[in-house]
């Protein structure tokens, strides 16, 4: 009689033990099916409604040195946040300058965000920045101040903050 029981019980223990290694199996494969291929913002002229608030140079910013090229690289980032304080993208004007150490300007590099293709080329969607490079920095330089300006359609002027990038050599 005590084995009668046992093999109720496996039986019993198997079915719920299947249903688990089931569900468990279609949720990865659920999991791992592709996304969507982004499309981009759409082309449009009509306002933004999640448009950018702020903007700011991201703490990932950082010195870099290109492969058989002289001087140094640096990599900005920079963040736009809408109304929420979340990261979104930008369709403006976005121009954004380096400093040397004693304030005299290296160089600016004026963007168009209006064009799709552009706008996400440089949107990088794991940090939710844009990456900006200048190459060609002083190899002397030890750090460089950063500020981008924005110019959102219709006029409305953004400034970031200075931010120092320094060179860790």
């Amino acid at each position: 009689m005590k084995s009668a029981n046992k093999s109720r019980w496996a039986l019993h223990t198997k079915n719920p033990l299947r249903a688990a290694v089931i569900i468990t199996v279609a949720l990865c494969c659920i999991g791992c099916s592709t996304s969507p291929k982004q499309k981009g913002p759409n082309n449009s002229d009509t306002y933004w409604m999640y448009s950018p608030d702020s903007l700011s140079i991201h703490p990932l910013s950082r010195f870099t040195q290109p492969k058989g090229k002289t001087g140094w690289r640096v990599v900005v980032h920079v963040e736009f946040k809408d109304g929420d304080d979340y990261a979104c993208r930008g369709t403006g004007a976005l121009d954004v300058s380096i400093y040397a150490k004693n304030g005299r300007l290296l160089a600016t590099k004026p963007i168009s965000l209006a064009n799709a293709a552009g706008n996400y080329k440089l949107f990088d969607p794991v940090t939710r920045t844009y990456q900006i490079v200048f190459d060609g920095i002083p190899e002397e330089s030890e750090l460089v101040n950063v500020q981008a300006t924005y110019t959102e359609p219709g006029s409305k002027l953004m400034r970031s903050n200075k931010h120092t990038v320094k060179n860790y050599k």
